[in-house]
């Protein structure tokens, strides 16, 4: 037996790692009005000349909700509601009834 043979160092190949994509599932509300009020604001915040990261403090809210929101994922409670009837200049509850009717 050749002493190379004993002293032979084999190289250790790491296995790859598989990643599996995680489904997540998005919490939506269930009102047809969402996603359309959530379009109305996104409108009247351009014509502001406001962007999420803008409006989000005058809000008193963060950029995320702001875009979650809009994308009708979240439903807006009455102090948001006024908020953003505050800072954007817009009637969100006149616009709310119209869309629920």
């Amino acid at each position: 037996m050749n002493i190379l043979n004993l002293f032979t160092i084999t190289r250790y190949v790491k296995p790859k790692k598989v990643r599996v994509p995680i489904k997540r599932k998005r919490k939506t509300v269930k009102q047809a009005s969402s996603n359309e009020l959530g379009k109305y604001i996104r409108k009247f915040r351009k014509k502001r000349g406001y962007n999420q990261y803008q409006l989000a403090p005058l809000v008193g809210r963060s950029k995320s909700w702001i875009s979650r929101v809009e994308r009708g994922v979240y439903k807006l409670k009455e102090e948001d509601v006024r908020n953003l009837d505050r800072v954007l200049k817009i009637n969100i509850i006149r616009k709310q009834s119209m869309l629920n009717q």
